[in-house]
């Protein structure tokens, strides 16, 4: 620019050419021309007349290509790029790839040192950068995901001459997958299900062997009762129905004191001999329970009444009830027995046993007198103590009575209880 007030200054310089959009280097001669309307100078070139703006002027400059031409991720040793510049394309890189480097270029023959470029990274943020000449940029600390690497170059007033986009994705660690979570809960629960199921085996074993020691200790203990208690018991009232046969003339109190000392030794003999067969553990089934029972009663009964015995039938012999379950059904019904035989007047006493699915019933009947049960219950021990026994084994206790006689009978749902 030139200022020619008080001679020709050199103000400042603009070199124009083709760059700046010049639609030729060769001018007419004198060809220049300022006109005063408008601030602008005009040149007359061979190719046509250019009109250069003086206070907003700019380079108009060509559409340069952009393109990226590498993308490089640290930690490995080869550049992502298999061969030539990148396309509109998409990438997939491995988890570890946090760290990315991407380069570009524009070409262009008028313009090779003037390219500006702006870029961003979707996915990670929306916002361009600003304007600079730096061809190459890089991102650290990438999450696993998918995003969108954004470049283009800008002229001067920041407008968008061309962009290039490449896609890609960091792939996400095989421990942060849903089906790596699904496997690693599934093989906890797995985990988990197999120490319970250890567990439970162990405790299983333990309780076998337990068990196993204590049938060989109860075993053992009824043999030792036997041998010992038993055999005692039997010889003193073998002795003492000695002295009553040679002992005619006793005064009638100490007959009398003999008389209840030999009742006592009796009744004890026959409850050690229970208490001894009820801890074998060879007698625990119901088959054996009945037994026994249909034996106690042929015995109480045989010179009073007609008494029927429960059929012991296989799938009783088959059942097992623990010792504690049988001894409490032997108690309640040896004293069922018992009342009958005192108090009922009964000429007929029947036992019986069945089984309807898992529920089981055995009952003691007798065509006696019968009884006002609310009435007894209050003041009598034995019924009593035959509902705490029934409620000991978990079964109901039903006492039905009439002047047609009585039925007491024991109900037990889902009977193999009794089996653990």
């Amino acid at each position: 620019m030139f200022d020619c007030t008080s001679g020709l200054d050199v103000v400042s310089q603009e070199w124009l050419n083709r760059n700046n959009g010049l639609i030729g280097t060769e001018t007419v001669y004198r060809a220049v021309l300022q006109p005063s309307f408008a601030k602008e100078l005009w040149f007359g070139t061979v190719d046509g007349l250019f009109a250069y703006d003086i206070q907003g002027h700019y380079p108009i400059r060509s559409i340069p290509k952009l393109a990226i031409t590498n993308v490089s991720v640290t930690g490995l040793p080869d550049s992502v790029q298999t061969s030539g510049w990148f396309k509109n394309t998409s990438l997939k890189l491995p988890s570890n790839a946090s760290t990315l480097n991407f380069d570009f270029e524009s070409v262009s023959l008028l313009m090779p040192d003037h390219a500006k470029y702006q870029y961003r990274l979707v996915g990670l943020s929306d916002t361009w950068s600003d304007p600079n000449e730096l061809s190459s940029i890089r991102f650290t600390n990438l999450a696993p995901g998918t995003y969108n690497f954004e470049v283009r170059v800008v002229n001067d007033l920041g407008q968008e001459l061309d962009r290039q986009i490449l896609a890609f994705q960091i792939l996400t660690p095989f421990w942060q997958t849903w089906w790596f979570r699904v496997l690693i809960g599934s093989l906890l629960v797995l985990a988990v299900w197999g120490m319970v199921r250890l567990r439970i085996s162990r405790a299983m074993q333990v309780q076998v062997l337990a068990e196993r020691q204590n049938r060989q200790m109860r075993r053992e203990l009824a043999k030792d009762f036997h041998d010992e208690l038993g055999n005692h018991l039997a010889s003193i009232i073998s002795l003492l129905q000695v002295i009553a046969m040679k002992a005619h003339d006793l005064p009638d109190n100490l007959s009398k004191q003999f008389a209840s000392l030999n009742r006592h030794a009796n009744d004890l003999f026959f409850g050690t001999k229970d208490f001894i067969a009820s801890i074998d553990p060879q007698h625990e089934t119901l088959g054996w329970t009945m037994l026994y029972l249909g034996d106690f009663g042929e015995q109480i009964f045989s010179t009073t009444m007609n008494f029927g015995s429960p059929e012991v039938e296989d799938w009783q012999n088959n059942l097992k009830v623990r010792s504690y379950y049988s001894r409490h059904l032997i108690l309640i019904f040896k004293e069922a027995m018992t009342n009958a035989l005192k108090h009922s007047g009964a000429s007929e006493v029947n036992m019986k046993v069945s089984k309807s699915g898992s529920d089981l019933t055995i009952s003691l009947s007798d065509n006696g007198n019968g009884f006002d049960y609310g009435t007894t219950r209050i003041s009598s021990v034995g019924l009593k103590s035959m509902e705490e026994r029934a409620r000991k084994i978990e079964a109901i206790l039903l006492v039905q009575s009439s002047s047609k006689g009585t039925t007491i009978t024991i109900k037990k749902e889902n009977y193999a209880h009794w089996a653990n």
